[in-house]
């Protein structure tokens, strides 16, 4: 690190879907502040000596889960803007054919890493990142949280007992969708009434055919997993979410002839 510059380092690992980076920011005094936007996502910011305000923080290290199905939904938004880019560069990398023609073992073990010297100013905490945190929804209650992570939990069971398929890619397919759910039903329960959008995202990222679920209940549950993204409106996706698992609980009508 010079005066004007800053190394940012980042980490990614495709298997675990986790993306992390750390810049060696290291000013004299500074203050460490811990920000968590939401369950899925940490930052923290160094501010240096004799400042107030968050206008004149630096990036420190982040950590986010389910990076390339959140990539999708906020373009990591909590990011600064060069830092943004240089994530999505490091995650498209993964797509060459040296990985994906990889065995699971090395698969597994897969971590794309890249270093970039960058201006602090880059790194700095930008005002409409701040306004974005600042006037995001307020948390749900602890009362919704746990009535819709046990909605989030009764919907993951009733899809996996409707799955009677004896294919096993459809199999396979039907278990990750019930594994994200469930994610999401733990991650909310203790989340301190803040959203999961990383794990909402995978959880939509993983309705697709094969599963149990009509057209229509498909729709119905991308729509309620998107709404819960906004505790405000949890009550209303809660109810979604409760009568679309009864409705799994009833077997279906067997067709006559």
């Amino acid at each position: 690190m010079t005066g004007t510059t800053a190394r940012l380092s980042l980490r990614y690992r495709p298997a675990s879907d986790v993306l992390s980076g750390e810049v060696d920011v290291y000013p004299t005094g500074a203050e460490q502040i811990s920000d968590s936007p939401d369950t899925d996502s940490v930052l923290v910011w160094s501010r240096p000596a004799n400042t107030s305000g968050t206008g004149s923080d630096v990036l420190r290290s982040f950590h986010l889960v389910h990076a390339t199905a959140r990539s999708s939904t906020d373009s990591f938004r909590f990011l600064p803007a060069a830092v943004s880019t240089l994530v999505s560069q490091l995650m498209a990398s993964d797509q060459q054919p040296s990985l994906t023609q990889a065995s699971t073992l090395e698969r597994v073990r897969a971590v794309r890493q890249s270093t970039h010297d960058l201006p602090i100013d880059s790194l700095r905490r930008p005002h409409d990142l701040i306004r974005a945190t600042t006037g995001q929804s307020p948390p749900g209650s602890a009362r919704e949280s746990r009535a819709l992570s046990a909605a989030l939990a009764h919907l993951a069971t009733a899809v996996d007992q409707r799955s009677v398929t004896a294919d096993e890619r459809e199999a396979l397919r039907c278990d990750r969708l019930t594994r994200c759910l469930r994610e999401l039903a733990s991650v909310i329960s203790n989340g301190g009434g803040r959203p999961a959008p990383g794990t909402s995202a995978a959880a939509r990222a993983a309705i697709r055919g094969g599963i149990p679920l009509t057209a229509n209940e498909q729709r119905t549950l991308r729509t309620a997993l998107t709404d819960i993204d906004t505790p405000s409106a949890w009550r209303s996706t809660r109810h979604t979410i409760e009568t679309l698992a009864a409705a799994l609980d009833v077997p279906p009508q067997k067709t006559t002839t």
